[in-house]
Protein backbone atom coordinates (compact mmCIF):
# COMPACT_ATOMS: atom_id res chain seq x y z
CA UNK A 1 0.00 0.00 0.00
CA UNK A 2 1.20 3.43 -1.19
CA UNK A 3 1.01 5.43 2.51
CA UNK A 4 1.32 8.42 0.95
CA UNK A 5 -1.99 8.45 -0.49
CA UNK A 6 -3.24 7.86 3.25
CA UNK A 7 -4.96 10.64 5.22
CA UNK A 8 -2.96 11.77 8.29
CA UNK A 9 -3.40 13.96 11.83
CA UNK A 10 -0.39 16.78 11.92
CA UNK A 11 0.84 15.64 15.47
CA UNK A 12 3.27 18.11 16.26
CA UNK A 13 6.75 16.10 15.35
CA UNK A 14 5.13 13.52 12.84
CA UNK A 15 2.50 12.72 11.13
CA UNK A 16 0.12 9.79 12.06
CA UNK A 17 -2.81 7.95 10.03
CA UNK A 18 -5.62 9.48 10.69
CA UNK A 19 -7.87 5.99 10.13
CA UNK A 20 -6.81 5.45 13.73
CA UNK A 21 -10.16 7.91 14.82
CA UNK A 22 -12.95 10.14 13.36
CA UNK A 23 -11.71 13.18 15.59
CA UNK A 24 -8.50 14.62 16.37
CA UNK A 25 -6.38 12.67 18.50
CA UNK A 26 -5.71 13.29 21.79
CA UNK A 27 -1.74 13.94 21.82
CA UNK A 28 0.97 15.58 22.95
CA UNK A 29 4.47 16.67 22.03
CA UNK A 30 6.72 15.84 24.48
CA UNK A 31 10.66 15.80 25.17
CA UNK A 32 11.63 11.70 26.03
CA UNK A 33 14.52 12.29 29.01
CA UNK A 34 16.28 8.94 31.22
CA UNK A 35 14.80 7.74 33.88
CA UNK A 36 15.62 8.57 37.04
CA UNK A 37 18.19 6.76 39.32
CA UNK A 38 16.54 4.55 41.63
CA UNK A 39 13.50 4.63 39.17
CA UNK A 40 11.28 0.83 38.30
CA UNK A 41 11.95 2.03 34.46
CA UNK A 42 15.61 1.06 34.68
CA UNK A 43 15.00 -2.10 33.40
CA UNK A 44 11.53 -1.71 32.09
CA UNK A 45 11.66 -1.65 27.95
CA UNK A 46 7.66 -1.45 27.84
CA UNK A 47 6.85 1.35 30.43
CA UNK A 48 7.60 5.64 30.21
CA UNK A 49 6.24 7.69 32.80
CA UNK A 50 4.00 10.64 31.78
CA UNK A 51 2.92 13.31 34.21
CA UNK A 52 -0.36 12.58 35.79
CA UNK A 53 -2.29 15.71 34.98
CA UNK A 54 -0.91 15.35 31.01
CA UNK A 55 -2.93 12.21 30.92
CA UNK A 56 -5.90 13.77 32.23
CA UNK A 57 -5.73 16.32 29.92
CA UNK A 58 -5.45 13.78 27.51
CA UNK A 59 -8.51 11.76 28.88
CA UNK A 60 -6.21 9.07 29.33
CA UNK A 61 -6.00 6.67 32.09
CA UNK A 62 -2.66 5.67 33.92
CA UNK A 63 -1.88 1.98 32.96
CA UNK A 64 -3.06 2.22 29.09
CA UNK A 65 -1.00 2.01 25.92
CA UNK A 66 -0.29 4.50 23.89
CA UNK A 67 2.24 5.58 20.39
CA UNK A 68 4.98 7.48 21.28
CA UNK A 69 6.69 8.36 18.03
CA UNK A 70 10.33 9.50 17.72
CA UNK A 71 9.71 10.23 13.96
CA UNK A 72 6.79 9.47 11.31
CA UNK A 73 8.61 5.57 10.89
CA UNK A 74 9.95 5.22 14.40
CA UNK A 75 7.79 4.44 17.06
CA UNK A 76 6.55 1.67 19.55
CA UNK A 77 3.68 1.11 22.01
CA UNK A 78 4.34 2.04 25.90
CA UNK A 79 2.44 1.61 28.71
CA UNK A 80 1.62 4.60 30.82
CA UNK A 81 2.81 4.72 34.43
CA UNK A 82 2.20 8.35 36.29
CA UNK A 83 4.96 10.42 37.32
CA UNK A 84 5.19 14.00 38.81
CA UNK A 85 7.41 16.10 36.28
CA UNK A 86 8.31 19.89 35.74
CA UNK A 87 7.59 20.47 32.94
CA UNK A 88 4.64 18.48 32.50
CA UNK A 89 5.68 17.47 28.58
CA UNK A 90 8.43 15.20 29.98
CA UNK A 91 8.25 11.73 29.29
CA UNK A 92 11.35 9.43 31.10
CA UNK A 93 11.77 5.73 29.77
CA UNK A 94 15.11 3.59 31.13
CA UNK A 95 17.61 2.65 28.37
CA UNK A 96 15.93 -0.45 27.40
CA UNK A 97 12.70 1.24 26.81
CA UNK A 98 14.62 4.40 24.41
CA UNK A 99 15.94 1.28 22.76
CA UNK A 100 12.98 0.00 21.60
CA UNK A 101 13.00 2.78 19.31
CA UNK A 102 15.91 1.94 17.98
CA UNK A 103 19.62 0.51 19.28
CA UNK A 104 20.73 3.80 18.15
CA UNK A 105 18.08 6.36 20.19
CA UNK A 106 19.83 9.16 22.28
CA UNK A 107 19.13 9.73 26.26
CA UNK A 108 16.88 12.94 25.12
CA UNK A 109 14.86 13.46 21.96
CA UNK A 110 11.54 15.29 21.08
CA UNK A 111 8.33 12.65 20.42
CA UNK A 112 5.14 12.52 19.99
CA UNK A 113 2.27 11.17 22.57
CA UNK A 114 -1.09 9.91 20.82
CA UNK A 115 -3.55 8.34 22.74
CA UNK A 116 -5.06 5.86 20.37
CA UNK A 117 -6.39 2.77 20.20
CA UNK A 118 -2.79 0.77 19.87
CA UNK A 119 -3.88 -1.20 16.64
CA UNK A 120 -4.42 -0.19 13.73
CA UNK A 121 -7.54 -2.74 12.75
CA UNK A 122 -8.87 -0.90 9.08
CA UNK A 123 -5.71 -2.41 8.12
CA UNK A 124 -5.89 -6.04 6.27
CA UNK A 125 -3.26 -8.54 7.26
CA UNK A 126 -1.58 -7.84 4.50
CA UNK A 127 -1.29 -4.23 4.22
CA UNK A 128 -0.19 -4.54 8.15
CA UNK A 129 2.86 -7.16 7.08
CA UNK A 130 3.69 -4.24 4.51
CA UNK A 131 3.36 -1.64 7.40
CA UNK A 132 4.73 -3.21 10.28
CA UNK A 133 1.91 -3.07 11.57
CA UNK A 134 -0.82 -4.16 14.20
CA UNK A 135 -4.19 -5.14 13.78
CA UNK A 136 -6.88 -6.66 16.46
CA UNK A 137 -9.12 -9.33 15.53
CA UNK A 138 -12.33 -10.62 17.64
CA UNK A 139 -14.38 -13.77 15.68
CA UNK A 140 -17.46 -13.86 18.52
CA UNK A 141 -20.62 -13.95 18.34
CA UNK A 142 -21.40 -11.31 20.95
CA UNK A 143 -23.41 -13.56 23.40
CA UNK A 144 -22.38 -17.18 24.26
CA UNK A 145 -20.17 -17.84 27.25
CA UNK A 146 -18.03 -20.98 26.05
CA UNK A 147 -14.62 -20.60 25.57
CA UNK A 148 -12.40 -17.39 24.83
CA UNK A 149 -9.52 -17.97 22.81
CA UNK A 150 -6.87 -15.44 22.72
CA UNK A 151 -3.51 -14.89 21.21
CA UNK A 152 -2.22 -11.42 22.62
CA UNK A 153 1.38 -11.63 20.36
CA UNK A 154 0.36 -12.95 17.20
CA UNK A 155 1.77 -12.33 13.99
CA UNK A 156 5.76 -11.75 14.10
CA UNK A 157 5.48 -10.94 17.69
CA UNK A 158 5.48 -14.68 18.92
CA UNK A 159 5.08 -16.49 15.75
CA UNK A 160 2.21 -19.08 14.96
CA UNK A 161 -0.14 -18.29 18.32
CA UNK A 162 -2.38 -16.74 16.40
CA UNK A 163 -2.96 -19.50 13.78
CA UNK A 164 -3.15 -21.91 17.02
CA UNK A 165 -5.69 -19.47 17.99
CA UNK A 166 -8.01 -19.86 14.53
CA UNK A 167 -6.59 -23.50 14.20
CA UNK A 168 -8.32 -24.66 17.51
CA UNK A 169 -11.82 -22.42 16.93
CA UNK A 170 -11.86 -24.61 14.12
CA UNK A 171 -11.35 -27.89 15.58
CA UNK A 172 -13.73 -27.20 17.85
CA UNK A 173 -16.40 -26.58 14.86
CA UNK A 174 -19.95 -25.11 15.47
CA UNK A 175 -19.24 -24.84 19.52
CA UNK A 176 -19.57 -21.58 21.53
CA UNK A 177 -15.72 -20.42 21.19
CA UNK A 178 -14.74 -16.82 19.86
CA UNK A 179 -11.14 -15.90 18.69
CA UNK A 180 -9.79 -12.87 20.45
CA UNK A 181 -5.97 -12.02 18.45
CA UNK A 182 -3.43 -9.05 17.92
CA UNK A 183 -1.34 -9.70 14.97
CA UNK A 184 1.89 -7.39 15.38
CA UNK A 185 4.48 -7.36 12.33
CA UNK A 186 7.94 -6.31 11.63
CA UNK A 187 8.74 -3.04 10.57
CA UNK A 188 10.96 -1.44 8.55
CA UNK A 189 14.65 -0.75 9.73
CA UNK A 190 16.22 -2.22 12.99
CA UNK A 191 12.51 -2.48 15.00
CA UNK A 192 11.07 -5.46 15.32
CA UNK A 193 8.11 -6.65 16.19
CA UNK A 194 8.25 -7.63 19.48
CA UNK A 195 10.32 -4.60 19.89
CA UNK A 196 7.38 -1.75 18.61
CA UNK A 197 4.26 -4.29 20.05
CA UNK A 198 4.70 -6.70 22.79
CA UNK A 199 2.83 -5.67 26.18
CA UNK A 200 2.80 -7.87 28.90
CA UNK A 201 -1.00 -9.53 28.54
CA UNK A 202 -1.08 -8.34 33.06
CA UNK A 203 -0.87 -4.95 31.75
CA UNK A 204 -2.68 -5.11 28.34
CA UNK A 205 -5.34 -2.64 28.39
CA UNK A 206 -9.34 -2.59 26.78
CA UNK A 207 -8.83 0.98 26.89
CA UNK A 208 -6.20 0.43 24.03
CA UNK A 209 -7.53 -2.70 22.51
CA UNK A 210 -11.17 -1.87 21.17
CA UNK A 211 -12.16 -5.47 20.79
CA UNK A 212 -10.51 -6.75 23.88
CA UNK A 213 -13.14 -4.20 25.49
CA UNK A 214 -16.02 -5.86 23.55
CA UNK A 215 -14.94 -9.39 23.89
CA UNK A 216 -14.76 -9.10 27.64
CA UNK A 217 -17.78 -7.40 28.67
CA UNK A 218 -19.20 -10.97 29.70
CA UNK A 219 -17.68 -13.74 31.89
CA UNK A 220 -16.41 -17.22 30.14
CA UNK A 221 -16.57 -20.74 31.10
CA UNK A 222 -13.26 -21.05 29.67
CA UNK A 223 -10.30 -19.13 28.44
CA UNK A 224 -7.11 -20.28 26.59
CA UNK A 225 -4.03 -18.41 25.95
CA UNK A 226 -1.30 -18.70 23.43
CA UNK A 227 1.93 -17.76 23.75
CA UNK A 228 5.98 -18.22 23.11
CA UNK A 229 8.96 -17.69 25.17
CA UNK A 230 12.74 -18.40 24.76
CA UNK A 231 13.19 -21.65 26.67
CA UNK A 232 12.10 -24.62 25.04
CA UNK A 233 9.49 -27.09 25.82
CA UNK A 234 5.98 -26.03 26.60
CA UNK A 235 4.78 -23.99 30.02
CA UNK A 236 1.31 -25.27 31.05
CA UNK A 237 -0.31 -21.93 33.51
CA UNK A 238 -2.62 -19.60 33.93
CA UNK A 239 -4.97 -19.32 37.26
CA UNK A 240 -7.47 -22.13 36.13
CA UNK A 241 -7.53 -25.39 38.34
CA UNK A 242 -4.83 -27.66 38.42
CA UNK A 243 -7.33 -30.66 37.45
CA UNK A 244 -7.35 -28.31 34.42
CA UNK A 245 -4.00 -28.18 33.87
CA UNK A 246 -3.18 -31.65 34.47
CA UNK A 247 -5.62 -32.43 31.50
CA UNK A 248 -4.41 -30.19 29.13
CA UNK A 249 -0.48 -31.39 30.06
CA UNK A 250 -1.81 -35.04 29.24
CA UNK A 251 -3.10 -34.28 25.93
CA UNK A 252 -0.05 -32.21 25.06
CA UNK A 253 2.60 -34.96 26.37
CA UNK A 254 0.71 -37.67 23.76
CA UNK A 255 0.78 -35.10 21.28
CA UNK A 256 4.38 -34.02 21.16
CA UNK A 257 6.26 -35.59 24.18
CA UNK A 258 7.40 -38.18 21.67
CA UNK A 259 9.13 -35.52 19.97
CA UNK A 260 11.25 -34.17 22.35
CA UNK A 261 9.40 -31.64 23.56
CA UNK A 262 9.43 -31.05 27.67
CA UNK A 263 5.62 -30.67 28.69
CA UNK A 264 6.06 -28.94 32.31
CA UNK A 265 2.95 -27.27 34.71
CA UNK A 266 3.56 -24.23 35.74
CA UNK A 267 4.49 -23.65 39.46
CA UNK A 268 2.62 -20.94 41.48
CA UNK A 269 4.52 -17.66 41.19
CA UNK A 270 6.91 -19.12 38.47
CA UNK A 271 7.84 -16.32 35.66
CA UNK A 272 5.62 -16.71 32.68
CA UNK A 273 3.44 -19.04 35.05
CA UNK A 274 0.34 -16.54 34.11
CA UNK A 275 -1.40 -16.92 37.11
CA UNK A 276 -1.80 -12.79 38.15
CA UNK A 277 -5.22 -12.43 38.44
CA UNK A 278 -4.94 -9.44 35.91
CA UNK A 279 -3.40 -11.52 32.96
CA UNK A 280 -6.10 -11.65 30.16
CA UNK A 281 -6.22 -14.93 30.38
CA UNK A 282 -7.63 -14.95 33.74
CA UNK A 283 -9.79 -11.60 33.71
CA UNK A 284 -12.69 -12.88 32.43
CA UNK A 285 -12.82 -16.67 33.91
CA UNK A 286 -12.14 -18.72 36.77
CA UNK A 287 -10.93 -21.32 34.27
CA UNK A 288 -7.67 -19.05 32.65
CA UNK A 289 -5.20 -21.13 30.71
CA UNK A 290 -1.89 -20.10 29.25
CA UNK A 291 0.14 -22.00 27.71
CA UNK A 292 4.06 -20.91 27.28
CA UNK A 293 5.86 -22.24 24.16
CA UNK A 294 9.24 -22.68 22.99
CA UNK A 295 10.54 -22.07 19.66
CA UNK A 296 10.74 -25.81 18.33
CA UNK A 297 7.21 -26.51 19.47
CA UNK A 298 6.26 -22.78 17.60
CA UNK A 299 7.53 -23.75 14.62
CA UNK A 300 7.15 -27.15 14.51
CA UNK A 301 4.65 -28.77 15.96
CA UNK A 302 1.80 -25.88 16.37
CA UNK A 303 -1.11 -27.72 14.63
CA UNK A 304 -0.49 -30.95 16.95
CA UNK A 305 -0.26 -28.81 19.68
CA UNK A 306 -3.82 -26.65 18.92
CA UNK A 307 -5.61 -30.62 17.94
CA UNK A 308 -4.48 -31.07 21.29
CA UNK A 309 -5.91 -28.43 23.28
CA UNK A 310 -9.22 -29.21 21.37
CA UNK A 311 -9.14 -32.50 22.27
CA UNK A 312 -9.20 -31.39 25.73
CA UNK A 313 -11.93 -28.86 24.99
CA UNK A 314 -14.11 -30.82 22.97
CA UNK A 315 -16.01 -32.41 25.31
CA UNK A 316 -16.15 -29.42 27.78
CA UNK A 317 -18.31 -27.18 25.66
Amino acid sequence: MNTRHRPFWLLGLVLVPCAQAQTPTPSFVAQVKKAEAGSALIKEAEHCEVDPDRLAALGAKPGQQARIYKDASTFAVYTLIPHDEDPETVVRMGLSGRHRMGKDAPDAFPATVAIVPAPRSDLTDEQADAQGELVERLDDDGAHTGLLIMAPHGGEIEKHTDMQSIRLKEKLGGRRVSTWILKGYDPPGPQTASGRWHITSTEISEASYPLLAQSGKRRYDYAFSFHGKAAEGLLVGGAGPMELKQEIAEALKKAVGDKGVEVVIARQGQSLGGTTPTNIVNRYTSNGIQLEQGPTARREYWKEIADAVAEVYRGKL
